[in-house]
Formats: C-alpha cells, sequence, structure tokens
C-alpha cells in the first residue's frame, strides 16, 4: 500500500520514509527500501512528544474506519507512540531539496504542515491527503482549510484525476506545486 514504493522500483527514488504503524513498518523492512526508514509519527507538535496513534479512527458522519491515524484522545484501539516534527527528520536526513513530498497520515496532515518553518525547507512539490482533514482522530481543519494553508505558502494545487475517496465522497489527494516550479517548468494545467 506505499505509494512510494512505485518510484523507488521504477525511478531509483531515494528519500525519507516515516511510517507509524508499526506492523506496516516491519512489513516495509521486508522490501529492503532505499530510503532512510523511520517508525516514528510525524508530530503536531515543533518538538518531539507523545501522541496516540489509533489503529482504526472513526471517519465523522460516515460508518467507515480509516487507516491508521493520530489521535486527540486515548481509544481502545491504539498505542502511544514517540512523534518527531517533520521538520526535525528533513534537518536529520541534511535538509536536502525534497523532489516530492507524499503526506498520507489519515488526517492529520495540516497539524503536521503547521509544524514546518517553510523558509527552512525546500519542498519543491507535494500531494498531500486532504480529505481526512477533522474528520478523524485529530479535530480542527478542513479540506478546504488545508489547500488554503498550502497554497499560502507559495504553491499552486493542481488536481488528481479519478480521485474520489468512495467513504467521504471528496477528492482523496491534491497535489502541490511550489509557484516557482510551476513557472520554471511553464506547468500550465497538470491532471494525474
Amino acid at each position: 500500500m506505499s505509494v512510494s514504493l512505485y518510484f523507488e522500483k521504477e525511478y531509483n527514488w531515494t528519500g525519507l520514509l516515516v511510517e507509524a504503524n508499526p506492523m506496516d513498518y516491519e512489513k516495509g523492512l521486508e522490501k529492503n527500501r532505499k530510503g532512510l526508514y523511520v517508525n516514528t509519527c510525524l508530530g503536531v507538535q515543533s518538538s518531539p512528544h507523545t501522541a496516540f496513534l489509533d489503529f482504526s479512527p472513526k471517519i465523522k458522519g460516515t460508518e467507515w474506519t480509516s487507516m491508521a491515524g493520530l489521535s486527540d484522545s486515548k481509544t481502545s484501539s491504539g498505542i502511544q507512540m514517540q512523534c518527531l516534527p517533520l521538520y526535525s527528520l528533513i534537518q536529520a536526513a541534511g535538509n536536502p531539496t525534497v523532489n516530492l513530498l507524499i503526506l498520507d497520515i489519515e488526517g492529520a496532515e495540516l497539524a503536521v504542515l503547521k509544524t514546518v518553518p517553510w523558509d527552512k525547507v525546500d519542498i519543491q512539490v507535494m500531494t498531500v491527503e486532504t480529505d481526512l482533514v477533522g474528520d478523524t482522530g485529530i479535530s480542527g481543519g478542513s479540506q478546504e482549510t488545508i489547500r488554503n494553508f498550502i497554497i499560502s505558502q507559495g504553491y499552486r494545487m493542481f488536481r488528481h484525476k479519478h480521485n474520489t475517496n468512495f467513504m467521504t465522497g471528496k477528492d482523496n489527494n491534491d497535489l502541490f506545486v511550489r509557484e516557482d516550479i510551476v513557472k520554471l517548468w511553464n506547468i500550465q494545467q497538470l491532471i494525474l
């Protein structure tokens, strides 16, 4: 279920892989991933902290549960975890240019992105799961809020095609390209 594994196998991609779910992390180890691979959750605070990882968070307003994700409160179906800020992990990797950030963390995306000091990172393109923001374990925000936040950091949003999440009825992921990259490559329309 890894989006990045395709890039790694087909295009020799390397990078930083962060997997919070210990069971999925173990499965990833069996794949001999090429990138730096850490078993932690991305922090929703700007310094290391602990948070609760719920293995079956309910999607608000539906009968569905999502994959494991951070939760504001302890539930019977999860564990306490050490979380590290995304910026700290990027720094530990040498603060490289991030050509593609794939952020799919079941509703905590906005909280994680708000911890990033945007003037200190070089993230060119992001695909971000936006439909669960505010609808799973981490409260606050909405799909519109996260889209507006990322755009306010200097990115342009592009839509993925065939992208509706049947559980939420919303577009699942959005693609964001930093404005200088849009201009450099003269990107007019981009639909994946």
